[in-house]
């Protein structure tokens, strides 16, 4: 008795909240099924992935190995999904046939992404330092001018009204409110003309103007910001991009975020997760927005806008998880029985290809991308674009069952070297990096490949970081000469006088 008096003082409220969903997620496995094991694995590595995220004592909500164990939480969900309904509706199950038996095939996959997940964590736990602090500093005024910002980061934005400008006159005539509409008629316009480099110019201009902003806080470098990033957002919404813009806003939060923190010497989560469901709200709205527009503008009629709605919340599931939206698990029990055999391993080709994603198609080497070959090898008659087979499947498709055990080892080491570095620099432009690349890549790897890192989330921000220094150097530099030539004036009109 006095154990068990113990044990309960001992327990947090979140623990028992723990306890009870361990036992809820578990006691499926219990009953007669034929995915008793998955079943097991599953719950498990959602058990794993909650106390993480509960019991983590630094909760840095933009950490990258956090971020990432958030959207993993996704993995999970996904496979209760097929389990549940039994794959009846997912489009890759039932494209292709399986040399091997497919429950078997399926369990494997669920279980290479709890191992997986398991050894991030130790990769993560293994170089993880506690006693760094979460700190940003701005350069000084000297080094960096408020004039040289504005400079730079104005006309960048102004390049992106005009573009966009360029392209709402083009393909609506002017019409704004058509062209956000008909958002998901953008790729077959651009096709044909038209260009969104302007956009990628304002988005640096904007992370330009945030670093004057927080670092002056003054109000009307406020006003250019928030009219800045309104606009910018607005932009890349446009393009039907829905992730690329949401995650955009969530870059720029990001580094409100460890602000914050770094001003207050606090953590408080709450507000920016309120923000990021509002964030993600709006996402899911666009993307129903995107669809109706889709029916509009090839003459589909709609009936009634509430009765669509009623539909595609009945059928979320279906355009979510079977379409392939969040990470496309149905693809690796193909992988798994094929692979091998009919395309052979990558080892690791595929892993540099982000290397030279940047560069002009005419100059860019061939492209290795299992998203592509999947496609092509067993799933060209699914109504579909590329097939990303998620980063555990990228990793297997490359190294064998190898891959997604010491592979996600590797990223769990190698994501926690890029946030220790970031604190131990305090820098603006080093967090700068490191969200491009937790939110555009690391955040986004249960899903995608490793072709989302970019060194387009790298490379305009040491440049603009080097042209602010330069151009400082030369405003400092002129206006001594200018001072100079003053002050020789005003004492030759004293000898005169």
């Amino acid at each position: 008795m006095n154990t068990i008096k113990h044990l309960k003082k001992g327990m947090e409220s979140k623990d028992w909240m723990l306890l009870g969903i361990g036992i809820i997620v578990l006691f499926p496995v219990f009953m007669p099924s034929d995915y008793q094991l998955h079943l097991f694995f599953n719950g498990l590595l959602f058990l794993s992935v909650l106390i993480f995220l509960f019991k983590k004592k630094q909760k840095y909500l933009f950490e990258p190995i956090y971020i990432f164990s958030l959207y993993y939480i996704s993995v999970p969900t996904v496979i209760w999904y097929y389990i549940l309904t039994d794959f009846e509706n997912n489009p890759f199950v039932h494209a292709v046939d399986y040399t091997n038996d497919f429950n078997t095939l399926f369990l494997i996959s669920v279980f290479f992404f709890f191992i997986g997940y398991l050894f991030c964590i130790l990769g993560y736990m293994k170089i993880h330092k506690k006693d760094l602090e979460c700190k940003i500093e701005f350069e000084k005024e000297q080094k960096i001018s408020n004039l040289s910002c504005l400079l730079l980061g104005l006309p960048l934005v102004i390049v992106g009204i005009i573009n966009f400008l360029f392209n709402l006159f083009k393909f609506a005539n002017g019409d704004f409110f058509y062209y956000i509409f008909s958002m998901s008629n953008r790729s077959n316009e651009f096709a044909n003309g038209g260009t969104t480099l302007g956009y990628t110019f304002a988005s640096i201009g904007v992370f330009v103007l945030l670093f004057l902003t927080l670092r002056s806080n003054k109000k009307k470098y406020y006003i250019y910001f928030f009219i800045s990033l309104f606009t910018v957002f607005i932009m890349r919404l446009s393009t039907g991009r829905i992730f690329s813009s949401i995650s955009f806003v969530g870059i720029v939060i990001s580094i409100y975020y460890f602000y914050k923190i770094s001003v207050e010497g606090k953590i408080n989560n709450r507000p920016f997760l309120l923000i990021g469901c509002s964030i993600l709200f709006i996402g899911v709205f666009a993307y129903f927005l995107r669809m109706i527009g889709g029916l509009e503008v090839n003459n589909q009629q709609i009936h009634s806008i509430s009765s669509y709605f009623s539909g595609f919340i009945s059928k979320f599931g279906y355009y979510a998880i079977d379409k392939g939206n969040l990470p496309n698990i149905a693809l690796l029990p193909k992988l798994i029985d094929s692979w091998s055999k009919d395309v052979g391993y990558l080892y690791g080709s595929s892993f540099i290809t982000w290397v030279f994603a940047f560069l002009p198609h005419g100059i860019r080497p061939s492209m290795v991308m299992p998203a592509v070959i999947a496609k092509k090898t067993w799933f060209a008659q699914v109504s579909s674009g590329n097939l990303p087979v998620t980063f555990i499947g990228e990793l297997y498709v490359n190294f064998g069952w190898v891959g997604p055990i010491l592979g996600m080892f590797v990223f769990g080491i190698l994501i926690t070297v890029l946030f220790n570095y970031t604190l131990k620099k305090k820098n603006y432009w080093i967090y700068v990096i490191t969200m491009q690349i937790t939110i555009g890549f690391i955040a986004l790897s249960p899903k995608g490949e490793s072709n989302n890192l970019s060194l387009w989330m790298i490379l305009p921000y040491i440049s603009s970081y080097l042209f602010l220094v330069i151009m400082t150097k030369m405003q400092n530099k002129y206006q001594d000469l200018f001072l100079s030539y003053f002050n020789k004036i005003r004492n030759g009109r004293k000898k005169d006088l």
